[in-house]
């Protein structure tokens, strides 16, 4: 019995995390960008800036490589400007030192209360 239990057991925890990834697919990251044109679509890559053309075929959806003889290099792609967080940070920063500023209370006064006991 006690081996069934824990073979069910590390079962399930073998499969979790493979089934979590299946319901919780990657992020977009926004490194591909479409844009739609009259044989497909145009993919750039955002972060080395090529660009390709992709099309429906016999076989599926295929990428091929637009040749482009400006390709940037990376030192010239702009990195993506992610959105300034400070606020939000003090406000958690606050929230730390407000809960900080009751433990060492809270810490202070039982030594007093332990003190008067002795």
């Amino acid at each position: 019995m006690t081996r069934t239990v824990l073979s069910a057991f590390f079962a399930l925890v073998l499969a979790a995390p493979a089934a979590w990834a299946q319901q919780n697919p990657p992020a977009n990251d926004g490194r591909f960008s479409f844009h739609r044109v009259e044989d497909g679509y145009l993919r750039l890559d955002g972060r080395t800036g090529q660009v390709s053309l992709c099309a429906q075929r016999p076989e599926g959806w295929a990428c091929e490589v637009v040749a482009d003889d400006g390709r940037l290099t990376e030192a010239q792609i702009e990195p993506p400007r992610r959105p300034r967080r400070e606020p939000e940070l003090k406000r958690v920063m606050a929230f730390i030192e407000t809960v900080w500023r009751r433990v060492v209370a809270l810490v202070a006064d039982a030594h007093k209360d332990f003190l008067r006991k002795t």
